[in-house]
């Protein structure tokens, strides 16, 4: 994602409207990458589990960001599942 420079913003001190601004797409819990958290997305945590670096696959299984897939990564899913 960009981040804004003093040239994004107008003469109002608003953000231009000539600029793109991505939003962010990623939704904390989403291991298989739909947009949504239910079992489906803990059931890929769990068949990553132990892995680590360039071991896992899908790369969204390591719900934290620490190169490995353990009990942190299921416990994010896990607390914002979708019954």
């Amino acid at each position: 994602m960009a981040a804004l420079a003093f040239d994004d913003l107008n003469e109002l001190g608003a953000l231009n409207p000539r600029v793109n601004y991505p939003l962010a797409t990623s939704v904390p819990g989403d291991a298989n990458g739909d947009g949504r958290v239910y079992a489906a997305d803990l059931i890929v945590v769990r068949g990553q589990f132990g892995r680590t670096g360039s071991a896992i696959s899908p790369a969204g299984a390591d719900r934290n960001g620490d190169n490995r897939i353990d009990a942190a990564d299921v416990g994010i899913v896990t607390r914002i599942l979708t019954p």
